[in-house]
């Protein structure tokens, strides 16, 4: 609520018991340097204790810069195929599925959880969470 960050402990007991205890601390430790880079509040960093955001894939935790000041971090740890994500952009958003070029890990839970970096005709896009933002390569 004040935009503190938890300590580690705090993280690994809002967690809860059913995920590695050191995994949890290396998504403690890749949430904290994000936070220490201006790349996500402290109160951002709770939530994916709370609401067990890639706590069994610390590598999922990825950010791309959308603006100035503007930081975009996935909260999905779902992975899918290039194709099955190449797929889901053309249907959900009309690009040419031919000069769709997946960037990155892809991630897909549904139409409105998903984290997908992607370049095509020479821009490049992040797909979050149902919200479609033209990032810096």
């Amino acid at each position: 609520m004040n935009d503190i960050l938890i300590t580690e402990e705090e993280f690994v007991i809002e967690a809860g018991k059913h995920y590695e205890g050191e995994t949890l601390k290396t998504v403690y430790a890749a949430l904290s340097e994000l936070v220490n880079q201006k790349k996500l509040r402290p109160s951002e960093a709770y939530a994916y204790a709370h609401y067990k955001w890639c706590l069994r894939d610390p590598k999922a935790i990825v950010a791309y810069q959308e603006g100035r000041d503007k930081w975009i971090v996935n909260d999905c740890d779902t992975e899918v195929t290039e194709e099955v994500s190449i797929v889901k952009v053309n249907s959900e958003w009309g690009f040419e599925a031919s000069r769709i070029q997946i960037i990155g890990t892809p991630y897909y839970d549904a139409t409105d959880y998903q984290f997908i970096r992607f370049d095509c005709a020479h821009m490049t896009w992040l797909w979050k969470n149902g919200n479609l933002y033209q990032v810096y390569a």
